[in-house]
């Protein structure tokens, strides 16, 4: 487990050192998780349309291995729409 820092006075570091910064603590970790999850999300999309369009061409191989059109109902078809 980490130590925690603490001045002379007792108090975090890390609020020592923001203290008069300017700068908001909780503003900037809202911030930097919105651009996690944005970055997160492009990659997923990233990688996820490629391998969909490749399970979308799969399934329809396997329509047209059965005969034709698949019924709207059935599991396949259910699968494929």
């Amino acid at each position: 487990m980490r130590g925690s820092f603490r001045d002379e006075r007792g108090d975090d570091e890390a609020s020592f050192l923001l203290e008069g910064s300017g700068i908001d603590p909780v503003a900037e970790a809202q911030r930097f998780h919105e651009q996690l999850v944005s970055a997160r999300d492009r990659l997923r999309q990233e990688s996820a349309v490629p391998r969909l369009e490749q399970f979308k061409g799969w399934l329809e191989s396997r329509q047209a291995q059965r005969g034709g059109p698949v019924l709207p109902r059935s599991p396949m078809g259910q699968a494929i729409t």
